[in-house]
């Protein structure tokens, strides 16, 4: 696996990395998006393209199609193991760190999104403040609306577990990085990192799933402020074919054809929950949990599961103190033992 590296990014302010693969449908109109940005007028945008396993004609389409003034670089190779979008990123900031050391704003995005106007500007203005953003992810409308209803019916139980989850976690150990509620999605497609911080938990791990929340997690772990940015926007396709098995498009076409859909794997049974918060950093968790199920919990069993989440959360809300919280937490294990 010898990469070929073609094209030069320059001095840039902020670089870019794009992991794709067979993405020559949506690759010019991803790289428009990003040549847009209001920040270019001050800011010099580089692009690192790392495309993986493709037999189509993704990288001369980039290179071809892209604006004069946007810096792009790719990074072909061919994996026999298949693709692995966190080895992808991670040799995309590789490359960066290599021929732009100076460089501390780093972004990441995937090649079927289409990023905000202000999305530069935005990541370069929190990064002030922070040392990473998560930011938000939305369906693209027009590809949204030709979604059947049921897409959406069957993602109402998987939003209010998430939401009575994530509060969960912020009333065992709040985050004052990230006053809840917040959004809490850490995808891939619309990360920002200050370069420093980056390097010092060593990068993108080079996994084919999860790479995102693993990072965040690292980076939570190691006291680093990590913002969950509503700010920072991002839309994203609504393809049903995707490139990641686990990912999004295999997310979108099971909860439209299965009766009984999986739940994000962030989030667990009632019982599972519990255990998980007794065990992890006694009872002071970091969102999002990591991932220790092999079964991922079903939306039938997220039903059944809501009102005990939504109680025991609504018995922490009532306590004084985090102290006291983790106190009702310790009288469940012994209950449970």
């Amino acid at each position: 696996m010898e990469p070929c590296i073609t094209g030069d990014i320059g001095t840039p302010d902020v670089v870019i990395v794009i992991p794709a693969r067979n993405e020559a449908a949506r690759i010019t109109r991803c790289l428009n998006a990003l040549a847009a940005q209001q920040a270019c007028d001050h800011l010099a945008l580089a692009v690192i393209l790392v495309v993986n396993n493709t037999d189509d004609e993704t990288v001369r389409i980039a290179h071809d199609g892209k604006p004069a003034y946007l810096a792009l670089c790719t990074i072909s190779y061919d994996d026999p193991r298949g693709g692995n979008v966190g080895l992808a990123r991670r040799l995309g900031f590789e490359l960066a760190s290599a021929q732009a050391p100076r460089c501390e704003t780093l972004l990441t995005t995937d090649a079927d999104c289409e990023v905000a106007d202000d999305w530069v500007s935005t990541a370069v203005s929190s990064l002030r403040r922070f040392d990473a953003l998560c930011g938000q992810v939305q369906l693209i409308a027009q590809e949204a609306r030709a979604l059947p209803q049921v897409f959406f019916e069957r993602g109402g139980i998987e939003h209010d577990y998430l939401q009575a989850s994530m509060e969960l976690c912020h009333l065992l150990a709040p985050d004052p990085t990230n006053p809840f509620p917040h959004h809490g999605q850490c995808a891939g497609a619309n990360l920002a990192f200050r370069a420093s911080a980056y390097g010092a938990i060593g990068g993108f791990q080079p996994i084919p799933l999860g790479e995102d929340r693993d990072i965040t997690r690292r980076l939570k772990l190691d006291g680093y402020r990590v913002r969950h940015s509503e700010k920072l926007l991002v839309n994203a396709s609504c393809r049903l074919s995707g490139r990641a098995a686990g990912g999004m498009a295999d997310a979108i076409r099971t909860r439209i054809g299965s009766a009984n859909p999986s739940l994000d794997s962030a989030l667990f049974s009632y019982r599972d929950t519990v255990a998980l918060y007794q065990r992890e950093h006694t009872f002071a968790p970091v969102w999002p949990p990591a991932a220790q199920k092999l079964i991922p919990l079903a939306a039938d069993e997220a039903s059944r599961d809501f009102s005990k989440l939504q109680d025991l959360v609504s018995c922490l809300r009532d306590e004084p103190s985090v102290a006291a919280r983790h106190a009702v937490m310790r009288s469940l294990a012994l209950a449970a033992a």
